[in-house]
Formats: structure tokens, C-alpha cells, sequence
């Protein structure tokens, strides 16, 4: 293990407000309500997402900007370590 500071590690876990500060946690909010859709089979009813194929991939792609957008947040956060 390294021995320099990671902004993202408090203790032995994870530091939920440094990930939160970054969108992670909001992100996968997004992603488990979206997934409780599918799995529950109950289109459009909690995600908010919408009701077509369409609409999916909408978000899929406003997803990944989303996630591009964390990951250099929490490159740039590392690279200050």
C-alpha cells in the first residue's frame, strides 16, 4: 500500500464527502434507481429516466459525461497529493 494521502480514503474506507464533493455518489444514486427499474420491470416509474429506448440511451450518454466529468475531478484531486 502507498504511503502518501489519498483524498478519497478516511480511515479503513472510503471518505463518503470527498466522494460526494466529486458527484460519485450522486452518480450511482442515479444508476441504482435506474437499475431498480429494470430489475423490478417498472419503466419510467422511479428513475424518472423516461419510457423509451430512446431515452435510455439519452441518458447512458448524459451518464458518461457525467462520469468523464468525476473522473477528472478525482484525477486532478490525486494529483494534488
Amino acid at each position: 500500500m502507498e504511503n502518501r494521502k489519498d483524498p478519497f480514503i478516511k480511515d479503513d474506507g472510503w471518505d463518503k464527502e470527498a466522494l460526494k464533493e466529486v458527484g460519485v455518489l450522486d452518480f450511482l444514486d442515479g444508476v441504482g434507481e435506474f437499475s431498480y427499474e429494470v430489475e423490478t420491470c417498472r419503466r419510467g416509474s422511479v428513475a424518472g429516466i423516461g419510457n423509451t429506448g430512446q431515452d435510455v440511451m439519452n441518458q447512458l450518454v448524459a451518464w458518461k459525461e457525467d462520469l468523464d466529468a468525476i473522473i477528472d475531478e478525482m484525477a486532478a484531486g490525486l494529483r494534488k497529493v
